[in-house]
């Protein structure tokens, strides 16, 4: 008898282990797929769609102005402008930078990049302030070191109350005015904090064309971009990139630990079932003299399943309170990780006790069915 009340209870220490992993992956999964679909479907602060970068740099850029023209002139071409960098990659820096009323003291890494005219328009980034850069105003061009700016939201707030526009920056070696103030948008992962910008206006530094496209007939305009492309680059392939299909890319080693979550979670539940297959088979087992007695006393088929069922449905539930505070332990820490998140709700563990309680309720019914529908003199006889 002690030796079969030891292997009870370690049948029952082991179902609880592997309902508690299992638990926990159902959690993490749940949790790592809201954020990364919450960061997917985040507002970027611009419009990421049917944008397509194609590189002009080092050689290429000789004819940047001419190559831009030509894809001006395809109708299905909305609007075209030109970069240095492209969202996720903008330079930084930690010093130089000057304005009116600024702290000598204070230090500030600032985010830039050169643009070209009609870069807010192109992207569909939103003015809080002022405006955009315009041919109109040939004091916009950064020439030698002279030029003016458009920054960010946050640079704005750094450098005090009142409107940033007009006053005097000098950034990068180029002294100017701030001309207008975009609202805040993503240019590097969502992951991370909208950081201080500055952009200046060039068309001598220039590496990446950016063209938003009608979303009607892709292929048609693609291959017209190609044709107007090899008219000005005879020896250059004509290549191209969707915007969307490099943000994707930063969200690579999120979605990759979502994978291994689903891979790992789904494992760990089969390993699970099984454990508690046997186990209710055994225990079904052990009670059978139990369950014959009950039912020649009248004991329904559902109270004789049930009866069977509760004690796996209490194991699961402490496997549920072991497994809940663990998880969101480790699911708080890798979500402070990120500036901008979800909400660590309370839903994602109740529906995911839930979850593992069905998954219970099934894993056992057949055994409990199969002893509530025995043969009560079979039963009493085997025993």
């Amino acid at each position: 008898l002690r030796s079969g009340a030891k292997s009870s209870i370690f049948r029952k220490t082991l179902v609880i282990l592997q309902f508690t992993v299992s638990i926990g992956l159902i959690v993490s999964t749940a949790i790592v797929f809201s954020q990364l679909n919450y960061m997917r479907n985040k507002d970027l602060g611009f419009n990421q769609d049917h944008l397509v970068y194609v590189n002009v740099s080092g050689k290429l850029r000789e004819n940047y102005k001419t190559v831009k023209n030509e894809f001006a002139k395809i109708s299905s071409v909305l609007s075209i402008t030109g970069s240095r960098d492209r969202p996720g990659i903008y330079g930084s820096n930690s010093g130089g930078i000057d304005w009116q009323g600024k702290d000598p003291e204070a230090a500030l890494l600032v985010s830039f990049s050169g643009v070209d005219y009609r870069y807010t328009e192109t992207m569909e980034i939103k003015m809080k302030d002022g405006r955009s850069f315009s041919a109109e105003f040939p004091a916009d061009m950064a020439v030698d070191t002279v030029g003016n700016f458009l920054i960010n939201e946050s640079l704005e707030k750094v450098m005090g109350e009142g409107s940033a526009v007009g006053k005097s920056l000098d950034f990068l070696g180029i002294k100017g005015q701030i001309v207008g103030v975009m609202k805040d948008y993503h240019f590097s992962k969502v992951s991370s904090k909208i950081q201080p910008l500055a952009l200046y206006l060039t068309d001598a530094n220039i590496n990446n064309l950016i063209l938003r496209i009608k979303p009607e007939n892709l292929t048609s305009t693609i291959n017209q971009l190609s044709e107007a492309w090899r008219n000005v680059y005879t020896d250059f392939p004509f290549e191209f990139k969707f915007l969307n299909d490099d943000l994707d890319k930063m969200y690579r080693s999120e979605t990759r630990m979502f994978d291994l979550l689903k891979y790992f979670a789904g494992v760990a539940i089969i390993i699970a079932c099984l454990g508690l297959y046997g186990l209710s088979s055994f225990a079904a087992e052990q009670r059978t003299k139990e369950i014959g007695i009950r039912k020649v006393l009248g004991a329904s088929e559902l109270k004789l399943a049930l009866l069977v069922s509760k004690e796996f449905v209490v194991l699961v539930l402490f496997s549920n309170l072991i497994a809940w505070p663990l998880a969101f332990y480790f699911m708080k820490d890798w979500l402070d990780t990120f500036a901008y998140r979800i909400e660590l709700s309370y839903m994602f563990f109740i529906m995911s006790g839930i979850a593992a309680l069905i998954i219970t309720i099934i894993t056992v019914s057949y055994q409990a069915l199969r002893a509530a529908y025995a043969n009560p003199v079979k039963a009493l006889k085997y025993e």
